[in-house]
């Protein structure tokens, strides 16, 4: 007892080992205890936030904020070293990571709180990496996590074990990262990299949507000023509906459009070393329109307004990723400001284009509901000179009768968990992604509810489920703990292989996890399996949320006073029972021990069967021999054991979980 074993099996011989390593992984866990972690803490919007201050109240400020965290640390015995106003080193080991990832990085919350109270737009984002390498390299990866941190919206803390990377926190809305200069900076830092490319290939991700078609098409209008031989590469197998829609009006009233597109295979074909491949709107290899295109590419540019993780592009020449941006468009279209007076004047962008670009911000803000800035009315703004038209933008966005009502038909039907997350799911039919995404747009704005959600087919073995929040809750993160990602209002994730209900119930355990302190908790007794809580008749406790979806599906029944005293009697009748089985599995048993069952078989030249003795003739000899009647199934006859020659056998014969017989068999050659 207490002890930790190794256990090998070498099946031939039967041999099982067992080799008691409880010392060394003792020692493994001290050692792993003592490992070094180092953290970098980030005062996000520091400088912007007390810019404007006079010099005694911003040093007020610094002072209260230093010590919320020097509190902070001294709790939990981490080292502290100030190395700027905005920055600070944190020294501890793997014992106490683990004490403040339990905690969640409550730091975070307190600056937050501080910041809220003094009207000052400040949160914390930390970089910590913890790992056996030398501290120099471990200082690099914890900077690494920092940049992931802040390329993801600030407000929270990226953390690498042993090169896992986790994420906690993120509960407040990206703060405005752009400013003139640099905007102005990204401008001309693509602008050095298109004139050095002898042609340039634009791509997005699988099922293009509006905002991926709208960029693309703002960087070929700016690629095309620099007078650069330029393609947007489009599958039209991949392409939304909102897109199909505007590729359909190209190819039927604005022609001249079509000479800017070319197959994603022909624009494989035609990269040459010197291309340079733009990727908008995406910033991960696996979604690209076309991995092929992407392995191919020596020069990569990556321009995007999704949050970063560990799985971002890393061989690129240019990256401009800023969750802050409503859009792709908008990071793109506010670079036009910037160029050189000379491509400003050949840069040339007609009503319809303008108006497409406009469709892709319209799209990614619903209706710029949310995730909108100055900047993306600036835009807006900038577009319309052009002649972009929000009544022809309208027309393209427009519902087919068919799928209005069915949107409508399952908002009709919403499952509240917690009171505050409301989740629809839609029937077995395959739909568009943005079909799903629309009724998650609609779904959020009902009164009350902090996150929505809606689960849909989006292929036959694909389930895809679309989140939506205002400012209250984080869509992101949910979506990350089912594999997807996206921004602190709008994300999505797809799961292959799994039915809708399924994924329902793997995203209620998620908002179980996420908000549990939302609305109490409860006790059930479950009356299924669920993965992941329990077995049948265990007693557990959820959140009154998950309990009541329990309930409601018939997985569970509330554990009141006569429940339990329901499920202890119930309990008794089932031991009673079993025990009763076991006493007939022994008394079988000992019947089969004693007897020998004979069966005859026909022989070839050489003494072998013809086939082998299956299962299925020794059950019918016995009840033809001794009247016991057995399943196939009991009779354990392994493919290493099978019976192929003359002989006398023992075979194992199930007869409760407790009890196995040994049924004697004795094969004879037919005369």
């Amino acid at each position: 007892y207490g002890k930790t074993y190794e256990c090998s099996v070498i099946k031939e011989s039967n041999i099982l080992y067992l080799r008691d390593v409880t010392e060394r992984i003792e020692y493994l866990a001290r050692y792993r205890d003592r490992t070094l972690a180092i953290g970098i803490l980030h005062l996000d919007n520091l400088n912007n936030a007390l810019g404007s201050l006079d010099a005694k109240e911003r040093s007020s400020h610094i002072t209260s904020l230093i010590g919320i965290i020097t509190e902070w640390c001294e709790k939990y015995n981490i080292c502290t070293l100030s190395y700027s106003d905005e920055r600070y080193l944190l020294v501890f080991d793997y014992v106490i990571l683990q004490e403040v990832i339990k905690e969640n990085f409550d730091i975070l919350d307190k600056i937050r709180e501080y910041c809220s109270e003094q009207f000052i737009r400040i949160t914390a984002s930390i970089g910590i990496a913890c790992s056996d390498v030398d501290a120099d390299k471990l200082f690099e990866q914890a900077s690494s996590q920092l940049r992931l941190a802040l390329d993801r919206g600030g407000d929270q803390t990226a953390v690498s074990i042993d090169g896992e990377t986790s994420y906690y926190g993120a509960k407040s809305m990206v703060l405005e990262g752009r400013t003139s200069i640099q905007i102005r900076v990204k401008a001309q830092e693509l602008g050095d990299l298109i004139k050095r490319s002898e042609k340039v290939f634009i791509v997005g991700h699988s099922a293009m949507d509006a905002d991926a078609f709208g960029g693309a098409l703002a960087l070929y209008k700016m690629v095309k000023a620099y007078k650069k031989e330029v393609y947007i590469a489009i599958d039209e197998k991949k392409i939304d509906k909102t897109v199909e829609t505007i590729y359909s009006s190209i190819k039927n009233e604005h022609t001249n459009a079509l000479e800017y597109f070319m197959s994603v295979k022909d624009a494989t074909k035609a990269l040459t070393p010197n291309s340079l491949l733009i990727i908008v709107d995406c910033q991960f290899q696996n979604i690209l329109i076309d991995e092929k295109i992407y392995k191919k590419a020596k020069h990569i540019a990556v321009i995007d307004h999704h949050r970063s993780n560990a799985n971002t592009i890393h061989n690129y020449d240019y990256l401009y990723i800023q969750s802050s941006a409503s859009s792709s468009v908008e990071l793109v279209v506010e670079m036009y400001d910037y160029l050189e007076e000379k491509e400003a004047e050949e840069l040339d962008v007609s009503d319809i284009e303008a108006t497409w670009m406009l469709i892709g911000i319209a799209v990614d803000t619903n209706n710029f509901a949310y995730r909108t800035s100055s900047r993306t009315f600036n835009v807006l703004a900038k577009l319309q000179t052009y002649g972009a038209s929000t009544a022809t933008a309208n027309r393209y966005l427009r519902d087919e009768y068919n799928e209005f009502i069915k949107r409508n038909l399952f908002l009709s039907n919403i499952d509240l968990i917690n009171e505050h997350y409301a989740i629809v799911t839609c029937d077995e039919e395959v739909y568009s992604r943005a079909f799903i995404a629309k009724i998650a747009d609609d779904l959020v704005l009902v009164e009350g509810v902090k996150l929505a959600f809606c689960i849909g087919k989006i292929a036959e073995d694909l389930v895809a489920i679309s989140a939506r929040s205002l400012d209250e809750s984080n869509a992101q993160v949910a979506m990350e703990r089912l594999g997807g990602g996206g921004h602190f209002n709008n994300a999505a994730t797809q799961i292959q292989g799994i039915t809708i209900e399924e994924a329902k119930s793997r995203l209620i355990q998620v908002i179980d996890n996420l908000y549990q302190g939302d609305n109490g908790t409860m006790k059930v007794i479950l009356v299924k399996d669920v993965k992941g809580k329990g077995k049948v008749h265990d007693v557990i406790d959820v959140t009154t949320g998950y309990g009541n979806y329990l309930l409601r599906n018939a997985q569970a029944i509330e554990a009141t006073p006569d429940n339990l005293k329901k499920l202890e009697q119930d309990l008794a009748a089932e031991q009673i029972a079993n025990d009763k089985k076991i006493d007939e599995a022994k008394e079988l048993k000992e019947k089969i021990n004693s007897i020998t069952v004979s069966i005859k078989v026909k022989v070839g030249t050489q003494g072998k069967l013809y086939g082998s003795v299956t299962s299925k003739q020794i059950c019918e000899e016995l009840k033809a021999q001794y009247n016991i009647e057995l399943g196939k199934h009991q009779v354990m006859l392994n493919k290493s054991d099978m019976i192929n020659a003359l002989g006398t056998y023992k075979i194992p014969i199930y007869l409760h979980k407790e009890v196995i017989a040994s049924l004697t068999v004795y094969i004879v050659e037919k005369e």
